[in-house]
């Protein structure tokens, strides 16, 4: 089972769960609603909460209207 750190705006989110990072991300954006903001992209890590600058080539990212239209 892994554990994934979402992030996307003011919204971080951990997930332990066999699912795959864009699951989880998935999961993390539909099932957490309102209030919180989300930005364009969703950051998804096995290490740690990532952001823009803290992101780097083992940070998963995803454009955030492609996971919500992918629901």
């Amino acid at each position: 089972m892994a554990k994934y750190y979402v992030s996307s705006g003011d919204l971080s989110v951990i997930l332990h769960t066999d699912k795959s990072p864009m699951e989880a991300a998935c999961e993390a954006l539909c099932f957490c609603g309102s209030p919180y903001t989300i930005d364009r992209e969703v950051f998804v890590d096995e290490r740690g909460i990532r952001n823009k600058t803290t992101a780097d080539e083992q940070t998963m990212i995803f454009d955030t209207d492609f996971i919500l239209e992918g629901d």
